[in-house]
């Protein structure tokens, strides 16, 4: 099955689904469509600041009427959290932990978080930051001294995604390999040129947050696992998170799905090495865990000020941050300004687009724009047999086809 259409480009081609499927279903849902990596983007989407909003008091019906459509269409399955300074108003689970033993998701059903792992991370090394065990102009070579331009690296660099050090979703050598240790992703990233030169470009990168572990196990003298317990988990009260091992057994831990072959029903997801995405893909943790760590984060609770701002972007705006990998996607939507933070942990990969910041706005009582196609007007440029053809991601996942006349047909 082709990724893209011969005749197309793969702008043309994310354009045409983001329009065709925008136009032709509420929300603009696009159920894994679009070409994608397999663990997605924690770099976060700012939204700019509003006047400060308040959550509204029916906020389980509001949440329940923008939720409820897509859980009986089998697009989402997971647990929802709204929260209002410290106050949670809603945490609420929807949907099946496992829908061959009919066991229903609980509220502390644990999942895996894919990329918001990277801010687990991050509260790591802002830890060491305030103990002056590392910095951001840190290099890497002062930790790692065999790691080639290591004295071109710094902490910042591999914070930000400018490092150049190459995403490890794209590496070759890892496909099909379902365990490896730190010391042998260093290894294994050394033995690579950079993308580009460190600080000219950025590019997100889960073979920089392994960087960023390794840094964090030389600085502390600890392993990653161990020092995320003593430094985050255990002072934040985190009972209920932790780092994937391949072959173990989580207790509490939910089955991830993709949506069906027909409306309402479920897949099983593709295995997923999360173990190898150490620093930036390999957690599991539970709404409120969740919640817990990026609300005491982004309020500087955990860190200095100087340290928080270094780390944890502008804190006079909203942002929505996002980690998917197969079987599950995990967003947070928080406005900083106004204390509100969503939470939505799903074991659906199903990638709802804005879903975060649809959520807050459905907690606050905000409009939204959710107009289904009406079949009056025409957004496409071409005739309609010109989009016909199957389309699926480069991780062949999520395939739809369009037909001579344009119908987009689910498979």
């Amino acid at each position: 099955m082709p990724d893209l259409l011969e005749r197309r480009t793969e702008r043309d081609e994310l354009a045409f689904v983001v329009t065709f499927v925008r136009r032709c279903l509420p929300l603009a849902l696009l159920a894994s469509v679009l070409p994608s990596e397999a663990a997605a983007v924690a770099v976060p989407q700012a939204h700019p600041p509003s006047a400060t909003q308040r959550v509204v008091r029916d906020v389980e019906q509001q949440i329940d009427a923008l939720v409820v459509p897509y859980v009986e269409a089998g697009m989402f399955n997971g647990v929802i959290l709204v929260a209002e300074g410290e106050h949670v108003r809603l945490l609420k689970a929807y949907g099946a932990a496992s829908y061959e033993l009919e066991e229903p998701l609980h509220p502390d059903s644990r999942f895996r978080i894919a990329s918001l792992s990277k801010q687990f991370t991050n509260a790591a090394i802002a830890v060491l930051f305030d103990r002056g065990e590392l910095q951001p102009g840190t290099r890497v070579s002062e930790l790692l001294p065999e790691f080639p331009r290591g004295d071109e690296i710094t902490v910042e660099h591999l914070v930000n995604h400018t490092s150049g050090v190459p995403h490890t979703n794209e590496l070759e050598e890892l496909r099909g390999v379902t365990r490896m240790s730190l010391d042998e992703m260093v290894a294994l990233l050394a033995s690579k040129p950079l993308d580009f030169d460190p600080g000219t470009h950025e590019r997100y990168s889960n073979g920089g947050y392994d960087l960023l572990a390794a840094l964090v196990e030389r600085a502390s003298g600890d392993s990653y696992e161990e020092f995320l317990r003593i430094a985050v988990l255990e002072p934040l009260g985190l009972k209920n998170t932790g780092r994937l091992h391949t072959y173990e057994i989580v207790p509490g831990l939910v089955q991830g799905y993709l949506p069906g072959t027909e409306f309402g029903g479920h897949r099983q997801a593709r295995f997923y090495p999360s173990e190898i995405r150490i620093g930036g893909g390999s957690l599991y943790s539970t709404a409120s865990d969740v919640f817990r760590l990026f609300r005491s984060t982004f309020q500087r609770e955990l860190a200095t000020e100087a340290t928080s701002d270094a780390l944890f972007w502008d804190p006079t705006r909203r942002y929505e941050i996002t980690g998917r990998a197969p079987g599950f996607v995990a967003k947070v939507y928080i406005d900083i300004p106004g204390d509100i933070t969503v939470v939505s942990l799903a074991n659906n990969y199903s990638n709802l687009v804005l879903w975060g910041r649809r959520l807050y706005q459905a907690a606050i009582g905000e409009p939204m724009s959710t107009t289904p196609f009406t079949g009056t007007s025409d957004p496409f440029p071409h005739p309609k047999d010109y989009y016909a053809g199957r389309f699926a991601s480069r991780w062949d996942e999520g395939v739809v086809s369009v037909d001579d006349r344009g119908t987009l047909l689910w498979e």
